[in-house]
């Protein structure tokens, strides 16, 4: 699949429970410079543990031809959800990359899962969390809407804009 029609699934925030692994809900909070976003986040877990939320910052560079999505936890930069666990430390990065097959997408991220959880559990979501997120990912981004969306490069290769099919751009902070 075009790493544009991956860009374009993680850019639409509202979409993230349709394909992330546990999420519960998703909402840009603030959209700052061109490349930077502030997400909230909402990650349903099973009974007794209480649900967490995450307030982070999206990122995106270019590093030559791939995209690196960055992500980091802004722990205070919203009151914290009722009947949830803020999670206080998280930082990671989506690496992506065009190939001869398609897009590679390299996901790594730490939590902390603030406060109690089974090891069990914990343990579960470190692998749970990016293999189900990633091939649901995967299929979600082949959805039509996504289909037809560009990235307009500069001299260097390095991405400046994401473009949909209507050919109308969307600057790299709505990615």
């Amino acid at each position: 699949m075009p790493l544009a029609s991956v860009l374009a699934a993680l850019a639409d925030i509202p979409a993230c429970p349709n394909w992330m692994h546990r999420c519960q809900t998703a909402r840009v909070l603030e959209t700052g410079s061109r490349q930077e976003r502030v997400v909230h986040q909402v990650t349903d877990l099973p009974f007794p543990v209480k649900s967490r939320d995450l307030v982070f910052r999206v990122t995106l560079e270019s590093d030559g031809p791939a995209v690196v999505i960055r992500l980091e936890a802004l722990p205070d930069h919203i009151p914290e959800e009722r009947g949830t666990g803020r999670i206080r430390k998280s930082h990671g990065h989506y690496r992506l990359e065009e190939t001869a097959g398609g897009t590679r997408i390299t996901w790594q991220q730490f939590v902390d899962p603030a406060g109690r959880m089974p090891a069990f559990l914990a343990r579960g979501m470190m692998t749970d969390v990016p293999i189900k997120s990633l091939r649901s990912l995967s299929s979600w981004a082949r959805e039509s809407r996504y289909a037809g969306f560009r990235l307009l490069r500069d001299a260097d290769g390095r991405v400046l804009e994401l473009l949909p099919p209507s050919g109308e751009g969307i600057p790299a902070s709505e990615v």
